[in-house]
């Protein structure tokens, strides 16, 4: 059933009802609402744990301009979380709740045990969600299908290929071949997720409609993610100053709400005219809510309440479990940090999930 609140993190408990039918999609919404609320009012300590942000590995293929995971940068500090350590972690989940854990990098693909990693999130019953370049995908589409992958994000740009290669410092001809391999997934296995996110720049964004007719041809859904400088001078060619970009995304909400194969949700899309122009972090009077439902984990294993620069690592899964992490005295602080706003601010993509959390967000 089509979810009205039109993102991943909605389309995750859609997968989850298919994957393991025992809780419909709307429901699941509905208990992770209640239960952050009922954490916020005091009525509760320790909420469910919903998503992770699992960056297992910062190895990767490809040469984003934007990243500081590119296969170019810091070679001294190249690194992979050990198998038993991601397992563990992963059944720590299960315990907490979790719903979807994405199986990040770098570029996961290029862990030799991408395959045992999706199948445990499987058989503790929760989504496996791949977030990949898609370089790899033609060879590994039938095992990780087989292994119970029904969820897959591909980072990809530009239907342009000089701008795509600009962007993602890859073959463009690889990554749309990587692209059909998700759909052979999809159709050998069946209800499939796939999405593709692309991250918004002053190169790509006046030629988007050209990659929403491509994913609408392909019936995907397309995500967007405004660009967020980590490279300091070295990105500021991809910012979005144009007076026009108002008007371009208001294009997109349109689109959006005529009922395109738009990923973003219009309440998420509707800050990208104030992020991009007015430099807002986050619209006025918002209030974070991630700490409440996500955790990220880097690839030195340091588990945080979500990407902030600012806000101290919860702890390492080298010296404590994820479950006492998630259980601890920090982590309760730095969901009340957030919420009152005592960070830089963000505009991630997964900031959708404070948007499934609030329905006055929406619009």
């Amino acid at each position: 059933m089509a979810m009205d609140y039109g993102n991943m993190f909605a389309d995750v408990f859609r997968i989850r009802q298919s994957m393991f039918g025992d809780e419909t999609a709307e429901d699941g919404i509905r208990d992770l609402r209640e239960d952050v609320q009922s954490v916020i009012e005091g009525k509760r300590e320790v909420p469910k744990l919903r998503f992770i942000s699992f960056k297992m590995t910062n190895y990767c293929n490809s040469d984003c301009s934007y990243c500081v995971h590119a296969r170019s940068r810091h070679e001294d500090h190249k690194q992979e979380i050990p198998t038993d350590i991601v397992f563990r972690a992963i059944d720590d989940a299960a315990r907490l709740g979790c719903a979807a854990i994405a199986v990040n990098g770098g570029e996961p693909l290029l862990m030799p045990h991408v395959i045992d990693i999706i199948k445990r999130i499987r058989e503790d019953r929760i989504v496996p969600v791949l977030m990949t370049n898609a370089l790899l995908l033609p060879d590994k589409w039938e095992e990780l299908g087989e292994a119970g992958l029904r969820f897959i994000i591909i980072s990809f740009d530009s239907m342009d290929k000089e701008v795509y290669e600009k962007q993602r410092g890859a073959s463009f001809e690889q990554a749309l071949a990587g692209i059909d391999a998700a759909c052979r997934l999809r159709e050998k296995y069946g209800d499939t997720e796939i999405y593709i996110s692309a991250t918004l720049t002053q190169d790509n964004f006046a030629d988007i409609r050209k990659l929403l007719e491509f994913t609408a041809e392909k019936k995907i859904k397309l995500q967007f993610s405004p660009f967020h400088n980590y490279l300091g001078d070295r990105g500021k060619d991809f910012r979005m100053e144009s007076d026009r970009t108002r008007r371009q995304i208001g294009e997109l909400i349109d689109m959006k709400k005529e009922g395109c194969l738009v990923g973003s949700s219009v309440g998420y899309m509707s800050h990208f005219s104030d992020y991009f122009l007015e430099h807002k972090a986050v619209p006025d009077g918002y209030r974070c809510k991630m700490g409440f439902c996500n955790v990220c984990i880097d690839a030195e294993m340091n588990v945080k309440s979500c990407w902030s620069q600012n806000l101290r690592p919860l702890g390492n899964l080298a010296e404590a479990s994820l479950y006492d992490i998630w259980n601890s005295e920090l982590a309760r602080e730095q969901r009340g940090m957030m919420l009152r706003g005592e960070c830089e601010g963000c505009w991630y993509m997964c900031t959708e999930i404070t948007m499934l959390a609030d329905d006055r967000l929406f619009s």
